[in-house]
C-alpha cells in the first residue's frame, strides 16, 4: 500500500489528494467530484439514477469556490 502523503497545492493535486484518500480508506467503488450549486445537483441526481448501483459505495467531493479579493 502507498502511505505517501499528498501535498495540496492546486486543484489538481486536491484531487489526487481525495483519489488517495478513498484508495486508503478502501471499499470505495465510485468516487466523483460534484459541481457546487444547481449544477452539482443534477449531476448528484444523474450519479444515483443512471451510474451507482444500490450495492456501491459512494465517495463524493466538491471544491467550494469561494472569490479571492485584494484588501
Amino acid at each position: 500500500m502507498n502511505t505517501e502523503m499528498v501535498v495540496i497545492k492546486d486543484l489538481i493535486t486536491l484531487e489526487e489528494f481525495f483519489i488517495h484518500a478513498s484508495q486508503t480508506l478502501g471499499g470505495i467503488d465510485v468516487f466523483q467530484h460534484i459541481s457546487v450549486g444547481p449544477d452539482g445537483l443534477q449531476e448528484m441526481g444523474h450519479l444515483f439514477e443512471k451510474t451507482i448501483r444500490p450495492d456501491q459505495l459512494v465517495c463524493t467531493f466538491q471544491v467550494a469556490e469561494t472569490p479571492l479579493y485584494d484588501n
